[in-house]
């Protein structure tokens, strides 16, 4: 299994950015590549931009933590496995966002990495205003 770890510094207060990343019908507004993003329970479905959807299985929303844990558990992509946490970390200019994905096939990591790594300006723009 691979391993993709980004860590986003940013500007906002820690409480404002988990706030964010916490509103689960929302996640939409911060990665250009969702269209929408409706919640049902521990289910949360979001719209590609490129058409078809993925529906993810939410596995923890820790206030306390400011830790948010979810799995892909149907997509496009051709994953057989895909989990993953965003936490936001208090620093000495604001936060940062620590996201860390778990993906099988390790062949996979590439992509998903490279799917991430486009959305970081994106996310870190929604997550600063």
């Amino acid at each position: 299994m691979a391993t993709i770890h980004r860590e986003i510094p940013l500007h906002a207060a820690t409480e404002q950015v988990w706030d964010k990343i916490a509103d689960l019908g929302r996640v939409h507004a911060m990665m250009s590549f969702l269209t929408d993003a409706s919640v049902d329970g521990d289910r949360r479905t979001c719209g590609l931009a490129m058409g078809g959807q993925l529906s993810e299985l939410v596995l923890s929303v820790d206030d306390e933590r400011r830790r948010l844990a979810y799995a892909i558990v149907e997509s496009p992509f051709g994953l057989e496995f895909h989990s993953a946490s965003m936490t936001v970390a208090a620093t000495d200019a604001g936060s940062a966002l620590v996201w860390t994905t778990d993906v099988k096939p390790d062949g996979a990591a590439e992509q998903v990495a490279g799917l991430i790594d486009s959305e970081l300006d994106n996310i870190a723009a929604f997550l600063n205003s």
